[in-house]
């Protein structure tokens, strides 16, 4: 198994720590290039880089579906050159967009994920606490669904329920009521507003 240390470019001493812990074959730093926080990464790079692979990934983190969808992509590329990757997520940073982001990413992407976690200031600077790896438990019929209104969202569609269904059923070839079960679950699971069928940002995430 490769392990990748996934961390951002925050808190040099928490990389360092995360590092020593997992002891990873390959290192991904997530920056968006701040020059608040160059000395961050060159510090790490004169450290680790001579022994271990180490890659600076450009992320924009400007929201939290920006912040999914780059770390989705980065997932995507590593992947594409070893199907043996196994990831690891540390967060040293309390920017909650990139928590966020990162974190509803990598449910969308569970089972390439070996941990993750993040240390703990306010108790012990050692103290490593490891989160649950969750997922979205969505079926295929449920995500072709949120893809095609995500589509439909973009182009402004007329967001009339019934009418909807009924394009929807056609496009899938499912009975409405089935159609109207699926979203009332997804509803329910926060992916669609509860009046219309419009998406929630959740949505956007989930389907990565």
């Amino acid at each position: 198994m490769n392990k990748i240390l996934i961390l951002t470019d925050h808190n040099i001493k928490e990389a360092i720590m995360a590092i020593t812990k997992y002891y990873p074959n390959k290192i991904i730093v997530l920056t968006d290039n701040s020059y608040y926080y160059e000395r961050n990464r060159e510090k790490l790079a004169s450290i680790f880089q001579w022994f271990i692979n180490m890659e600076f990934k450009k992320v924009d983190f400007s929201n939290i579906v920006e912040i999914a969808k780059s770390f989705n992509n980065i997932l995507n590329d590593v992947n594409n050159e070893n199907s043996e990757n196994k990831f690891i997520i540390n967060f040293n940073t309390t920017d909650k967009s990139i928590i966020f982001g990162i974190m509803f990413s990598a449910y969308s992407n569970n089972k390439f994920i070996d941990s993750i976690s993040f240390f703990d200031n306010n108790i012990h600077i050692r103290n490593s606490f490891d989160l649950p790896i969750l997922s979205y438990n969505l079926s295929d019929i449920k995500k072709n669904i949120l893809k095609y209104l995500i589509d439909e969202n973009e182009k402004s569609m007329d967001y009339y329920e019934e009418k909807s269904v009924e394009n929807i059923a056609s496009v899938f070839n499912i009975s409405k009521p089935m159609i109207y079960t699926h979203i009332n679950q997804l509803r329910n699971m926060g992916f669609i507003e509860e009046k219309s069928l419009k998406l929630t940002t959740a949505a956007y995430i989930a389907i990565l």
